[in-house]
């Protein structure tokens, strides 16, 4: 856990990428984590594993246990992709943490790619 949102300082941000095993239609992508509400990050996709990269998807902010993004283009088509990238620039803040100096950190459970 950490003292402030940016991490405590130590880094501007936090990238998960997925890989799949090849390019492959992705229409819907949900994230779940326990016991945190806000934060700030973006899901994109790409071709190429660089978290700068790839077609934004959207910008959230956790207000629920899930999030779940819509993958589809503007035609409604699944978008193809070879990686999902999910880059945190500002932590949740936790409900249940073993610190109350330290309130602020990330839980994810589950990256469903679908």
């Amino acid at each position: 856990t950490f003292t402030s949102p940016q991490f405590g300082g130590f880094a501007s941000n936090l990238a998960l990428v997925v890989e799949l095993e090849e390019k492959a239609p992705i229409s819907e992508i949900s994230i779940a984590q326990n016991q945190g509400s806000g934060g700030a990050f973006t899901v994109a996709v790409s071709n190429e594993p660089d978290p700068t990269g790839g077609v934004t998807l959207t910008e959230g902010s956790f207000t629920g246990p899930e999030y779940t993004v819509d993958a589809h283009n503007d035609d409604g088509e699944p978008i193809e992709a070879r990686y999902v990238i999910i880059n945190f620039t500002e932590l949740p803040t936790l409900s249940n943490t073993n610190s109350s100096d330290r309130p602020y950190g990330l839980r994810i459970s589950e990256i469903d790619v679908k």
